[in-house]
């Protein structure tokens, strides 16, 4: 029998309706934008679950605490982001950029990096199970005390300059 997936959680502030709805604005504007209106609410755990975030440049974001899960994220520029114990549980990160992220104490569960740039990335203790990192550009990645890879599928991702069938 298979462990069931770790979830976690925070015992943040979810924030008030008003404090919520404006970081669902605030990050469609992009990284620099977010860091500001973050340095404000620091103490608000945001609530971005299912929001359409394609092609947003989220550079250098501090996405800490956050609900990304169910987000469309297709083509995002997170390169150099903070993503520390945040849940992307089902979140559709394709083509996106993830160079040299932290994601610490993450969920990633069921979400989709397919042909992803992750090179660089840190995924210090996060959960990836079930996740689809197929053809995705994996050179020098950090899985330091990853939870869980069950069902991760590998399919022609590049690690360390070397195929993986």
């Amino acid at each position: 029998m298979s462990p069931s997936p770790v979830k976690i959680s925070f015992p943040l502030k979810t924030g008030s309706t008003k404090s919520l709805d404006a970081a669902r604005e605030v990050v469609r504007t992009g990284g620099k934008a977010w860091n500001r209106w973050r340095k404000r609410h620091t103490s608000i755990r945001p609530d971005l679950s299912n929001l359409d975030l394609r092609k947003v440049d989220l550079s250098g974001a501090d996405l800490t605490h956050s609900d990304l899960s169910g987000c469309k994220m297709q083509n995002a520029v997170l390169a150099n982001a903070l993503i520390a114990g945040s849940d992307l549980t089902n979140t559709n990160l394709t083509g996106a950029d993830l160079s040299n992220a932290g994601v610490y104490e993450s969920d990633l569960i069921n979400s989709t990096l397919r042909k992803a740039q992750l090179n660089g990335i840190r995924l210090f203790w996060s959960n990836l199970r079930g996740a689809d990192l197929s053809y995705s550009d994996m050179r020098y990645i950090d899985l330091s005390g990853v939870d869980d890879m069950t069902g991760v599928n590998m399919t022609g991702a590049v690690v360390g300059g070397d195929d993986l069938w």
